[in-house]
């Protein structure tokens, strides 16, 4: 698994900057290429895509890699959200709040857009049922 969060923790990183997501792709598509060279076939890449672009920037530099890209939009409601965020404790609950309903919003108008991965509801469901879900759909055994 490659978080793209964890790998683009630049400082400072600021959201929307156009030249540090494209780095951020590079690395991933970079990290994707080393892995696969030492034997590593599948890969679960988790990032937050605001927009059709972004999505389309990455699979475009994945694509010579591996063709066979499956992309899924992970959504739950604000009220399963911010329980999450107060198990985990991290002590950011509000910023990650305001911020999961600023990313509902964004990414809603970029689901009517275009295409930023395939919806998998996921309130009331374990990680463990989530990941069922979509293995049976890409038809992983």
């Amino acid at each position: 698994m490659l978080d793209g969060d964890y790998i683009c923790r630049v400082h400072p990183f600021e959201l929307g900057n156009a030249a540090q997501r494209s780095y951020l792709f590079a690395t991933l598509e970079h990290l994707v290429r080393f892995h696969q060279h030492n034997g590593y076939t599948n890969f679960v890449i988790n990032y937050v895509f605001e927009n059709t672009d972004e999505l389309a920037e990455l699979i475009a530099l994945l694509d010579p890699l591996e063709p066979q890209i499956h992309c899924f939009w992970l959504t739950c409601t604000e009220a399963e959200q911010a329980e999450r965020i107060r198990k985990r404790g991290n002590g950011q609950v509000a910023w990650e709040l305001k911020r999961f309903k600023e990313l509902n919003a964004i990414q809603g108008r970029a689901s009517r857009e275009g295409f930023i991965g395939e919806r998998v509801r996921t309130e009331g469901q374990s990680v463990q049922k989530v990941v069922a879900q979509i293995w049976k759909k890409i038809g992983f055994k």
